[in-house]
Formats: C-alpha cells, structure tokens, sequence
C-alpha cells in the first residue's frame, strides 16, 4: 500500500501477488488483483485498479513504476548479480474494460515481493514457516471435502509445502491445492481467492 501511494499520489493500487499453480491455468485477461507463484520461485504480481479519470495515462503510470522498480533494483547491488529482483512486465488498461489498469511485476522471489510491495508472501515448507514465526493456531479444510485440518495436525508433517499470505488478490500457486485456511475460497481454476479473507491466508500443496 506504501508504494502504491508513491507511484500514484492520489490514485490508490491495491497491491497483490499472482502464482502461477501448477495445474491452475491463469486467465487470459486478467481483471482482478491475482498473485503467481512460480516453481523457481519468481512470482507474478498483477496489480489491477480502477483508472477511469480523463487525465490518467498509462505512459506517464508506466514511467513511474519502472522509475521505482529502477531505484529498488540499484538498491540491491548484491542481489543483481543473479538478475534483476523487480521486473515491470507491463502497463496496460484491462482488455474489455478501459476504467481499469493493470501493473504486472516479475519478482524474483517472494522475499522480494514482500519487501517491494509491503505485503507478507511466504513459500516454502511447513518447517521453514514455523522457523520465520508464523504461528498455526489455524484450522485448514480440504478442497475436495470440506473436512478440517488443525494447524497442529499440520505441524506432524513439517515438510508439507505452505504459501502463507496476506495478499488481497487470487493466487495460483506452483502445486496442486489441498487446504485452505478459513475465509479463503478455492476456485473451479484450483485458484484461491484470498481477496475476502481476513489476516493471513494458508495455503497447502500436494
């Protein structure tokens, strides 16, 4: 949300992370907030927003967010040496719907993404998210039934794969979804749609 009020002034984008899932195919117009994760562990990040004033252009938009991407990139010297961290893929208004701009990013990992755009994104296993203090006083259901999961339960199977998140956005993720914490809707796509969700949003992987 900071850098979003930095690129905009006065014009608020909701930041969000698009992963691309495994089995989950991304839609072809993409006209909502959508995180993907990738199975190398870049992830897309697709932020969409209302653009319906007159005077907005999308050139000067698209200068301004490579301008920041730019200035984060030379702030990370080290991190350059195995390619750029933040990538503008793309500025464009939403096919079909004109009053509404697309700002597509390539991170490199998730821990860029976090830092980039302020919003938590974790991936890993269920081991390395406990050791980065996320807690799991959580109850998870099975997209397949509906049956519950305790976060203790969970914690027996430490090398399970999670995505931890507080994105508002539909995430795809780099497997195929089991469980999702409560709040969080899976999708017909094998999406999630975490937009609805409040605090942060589990995600488990077969």
């Amino acid at each position: 949300m900071k850098m979003c009020k930095r690129i905009w002034g006065v014009i608020l984008l909701t930041a969000l992370c698009l992963c691309s899932c495994g089995e989950a195919k991304l839609p072809e117009v993409i006209d909502r907030p959508t995180v993907s994760l990738l199975k190398d562990g870049r992830v897309m990040a697709y932020l969409v927003e209302d653009f319906d004033k007159d005077y907005y252009d999308t050139e000067e938009l698209s200068d301004m967010v490579v301008k920041e991407a730019e200035e984060y990139n030379n702030s990370k010297v080290q991190s350059l040496e195995n390619g750029l961290p933040v990538t503008v893929r793309d500025v464009a208004r939403v096919t079909g719907n004109e009053k509404k701009v697309c700002v597509a990013y390539e991170f490199s990992t998730a821990d860029v993404y976090q830092h980039f755009l302020g919003q938590k994104l974790f991936s890993g296993t269920v081991m390395e998210a406990q050791m980065k203090n996320y807690k799991f006083d959580i109850t998870l259901q099975s997209v397949k039934d509906g049956s519950e999961l305790s976060g203790d339960a969970l914690l027996e199977n430490k090398d399970k794969k999670i995505i931890v998140t507080d994105a508002k956005a539909v995430i795809y993720c780099s497997g195929k979804v089991t469980h999702v914490s409560k709040g969080a809707v899976y999708n017909e796509d094998g999406s999630v749609d975490a937009t609805a969700a409040e605090g942060l949003v589990y995600i488990i992987l077969k």
